[in-house]
């Protein structure tokens, strides 16, 4: 049998225990320090490739990240009224719960003497969600174009749709032409809306105003990226890189889903709804995605294509810039709409 060898104590010197407590929090301390570090240099990695991927995707970064950028235009010399709260919320959009939606326009919120919110969170008149009698209630869902920024209520096309509707209806028919247009929303959210909150008002038709940025993120002024960002870059850049590659391997694969979608409920809900594909200038040429219109069909998703009629109009008349309408614009896509839904018997009519 082997005897072990007891070490020799030499006088004098000091031995100590590396399993005692100071010890074993002093190598806790410099494990946790070293993570520390290679987080920190992660994240300045990250933020720097974050930056640019956002770039690349033509993701709007606000100049300014203490505003709600996508709003304060309305009244510049009060921008201070827009900053982001501590809550991450604005006075005119909140982070939402749905997390397809990110985020809603705060209800009751008054953006300015023209612009102001419903208890409902949409921009329009005060409507209860059950339908009255007799009345045959169109919703429209879209973003900016619909929401109409620039624009007096009264002056945006669903609201001119609905005079022009009214002026001709049957004596026992009263229209109501609500407006859903919320800036910054994509084909996703546009859907998401209509499934949770819009079919709530039991609406008789629903029209989609479709722009050609519905199929990509981040158009708004800076919300989606607001919304969007967590507090970890690496994370963020991350989830970035999902979309960059999703969207780089199928232009309409911010398109694709949410119209499929759509269809389906469609079917299910047995609900009449229509897209009305609207413009957006390039250069001195109108453009949508060349092949959107090719899925609408397929889906079997009736449209109103509405490209024809900008044609055919003064554009600097038209459209203040790449997709907005003037209120000469608004006016040109209510009346078209307007005979697009005479003409498919789509409205009761004298």
């Amino acid at each position: 049998m082997n005897e072990q060898k007891i070490p020799e104590i030499q006088p004098g010197k000091k031995y100590t225990d590396k399993n005692t407590p100071k010890n074993k929090l002093i190598n806790v301390g410099l494990l946790l320090a070293s993570l520390l570090i290679c987080i920190a240099i992660a994240e300045s990695f990250f933020a720097y490739w974050e930056t640019k991927l956002l770039k690349s995707m033509g993701v709007f970064i606000p100049v300014d990240p203490r505003y709600d950028g996508s709003a304060w235009e309305v009244d510049p010399m009060q921008a201070n009224r827009f900053t982001w709260q501590s809550d991450g919320n604005s006075i005119v959009h909140i982070r939402s719960k749905n997390k397809k939606l990110m985020y809603e326009l705060r209800p009751n919120a008054e953006i300015s003497d023209m612009i102001k919110i419903n208890s409902g969170g949409f921009r329009d008149y005060e409507y209860s969600q059950e339908k009255p009698p007799n009345v045959f209630r169109i919703a429209v869902v879209g973003d900016s174009v619909t929401f109409g920024w620039r624009q007096r209520l009264e002056d945006t096309y669903p609201k001119i749709l609905e005079h022009l509707l009214q002026k001709n209806a049957p004596s026992n028919i009263h229209f109501e032409v609500l407006n859903f247009g919320i800036g910054g929303y994509n084909a996703e959210q546009e859907i998401e809306l209509l499934k949770t909150k819009v079919l709530l008002y039991s609406p008789d038709l629903i029209l989609i105003g479709f722009c050609p940025n519905d199929g990509q993120i981040g158009f708004d002024g800076g919300l989606w990226w607001h919304f969007f960002r967590g507090p970890s870059r690496t994370i963020s850049f991350l989830k970035l890189l999902g979309l960059y590659k999703k969207y780089k391997q199928d232009e309409l694969a911010f398109l694709k889903g949410p119209y499929t979608e759509l269809a389906e409920i469609l079917k299910q809900k047995n609900i009449s709804v229509h897209v009305c594909i609207f413009p957006m200038l390039q250069g001195k040429e109108l453009w949508i995605p060349p092949h959107f219109i090719p899925l609408l069909e397929e889906l079997k998703i009736p449209y109103c294509n509405l490209i024809s009629a900008f044609k055919e109009g003064n554009l600097s008349e038209l459209l203040f810039d790449t997709v907005h309408f003037t209120v000469a614009g608004h006016k040109l896509v209510a009346q078209k709409i307007y005979e697009y839904l005479i003409n498919h018997q789509l409205v009761p009519t004298l």
